[in-house]
């Protein structure tokens, strides 16, 4: 009998809650230390880029319209099941280079970080309102609001815990997101956040770095002034 070929798994884009391939047809091959290839990665292209864009845009008011608390079950429950799948995900942190030591403690704080901005959905307006001063018969606040379609770019030294500490606080304040993956370790990605497709909240991009060259960054709300 012939020696079986392993099936290499292709990881896809996540775009508006759906798992598309890229419409140019390119991929990106990961391989291991020992030069085998070990999967293969979507490469995303311009139009993937809109179509990212355009879905993010769309989902800006159901997700800023939820209650602060139903965002806070949904990050809750998002690290419930990074604990569920922790044998899963510490075997993928591995495959990209991670010592048995490492990937547990990546995994614990991207957990433990999940669970710290969830406890935040219901509380960062209280701490970062204000009722300001005025000299007339009438009451001014200034209180955070969803800014709407946030850009992130992924840190390079880090996979799964870059990622969460990057959508995390942007989404808790009612934001979706576009995050365009980091150079390395791009496939963890797509792992990572596929348990929260349904919210529709966040979309990947695979691609190099020359292709956006632009400095790394979050935005998380906007004031706005009201009398």
């Amino acid at each position: 009998m012939s020696k079986r070929v392993d099936i290499q798994k292709t990881y896809k884009l996540y775009i508006d809650g759906k798992f598309p391939r890229t419409e140019s047809g390119r991929y990106i091959k990961w391989t291991g230390t020992d030069g085998e290839t070990v999967v293969n990665i979507c490469r995303g292209s311009r139009k993937d880029f809109r179509n990212a864009m355009v879905a993010a845009r769309k989902a800006v008011g159901g997700w800023s319209g939820k209650t602060a608390f139903n965002r806070s079950q949904i990050l809750y429950r998002i690290g419930e099941m990074l604990e569920g799948r922790r044998d899963q995900f510490m075997a993928e942190l591995m495959l990209q280079g991670s010592t048995k030591k490492q990937a547990e403690t990546e995994l614990n704080q991207s957990i433990d970080r999940l669970i710290y901005y969830a406890g935040w959905a219901d509380k960062y307006q209280q701490i970062f309102s204000r009722v300001n001063p005025v000299s007339l018969p009438y009451f001014n606040f200034t209180m955070p609001e969803a800014t709407g379609v946030v850009a992130a770019f992924a840190p390079d030294d880090s996979s799964l815990l870059g990622l969460i500490s990057i959508v995390a606080p942007v989404i808790v304040g009612g934001n979706t997101i576009f995050h365009r993956s980091a150079c390395h370790r791009r496939w963890k990605y797509n792992c990572g956040f596929s348990i929260g497709n349904k919210a529709h909240f966040f979309h990947i991009l695979c691609r190099s770095a020359p292709y956006i060259g632009c400095p790394r960054w979050r935005g998380e709300y906007s004031y706005r002034t009201s009398t």
